[in-house]
């Protein structure tokens, strides 16, 4: 429990990983229009096709993902859930 303060933000990164990540890989398997046309994302699809774009935001979905659970099983290594 001494670590609860330290934990905090730690948890808040680790929702905005797997909120960025959901979101990603979501808008690259519906093809959301909004996402896609979005201003920052018109920079990648001008260059890329929309299918090439579509690829690699859910290659980086998946590696958001992937960057989550290394992160949760890190904290919980850290904390006495996984101890007791």
């Amino acid at each position: 429990m001494n670590d609860t303060p330290a934990l905090i933000p730690a948890l808040i990164v680790l929702c905005l990983f797997l909120i960025s990540g959901i979101l990603s890989l979501c808008a690259a398997i519906a093809d959301w229009n909004w996402f896609f046309n979005s201003k920052n994302c018109r920079m990648l699809t001008s260059r890329l096709s929309r299918r090439k774009a579509r690829w690699l935001y859910g290659i980086i979905g998946c590696l958001i993902l992937y960057m989550t659970v290394v992160i949760a099983l890190d904290i919980l290594s850290k904390t006495s859930i996984i101890d007791n």
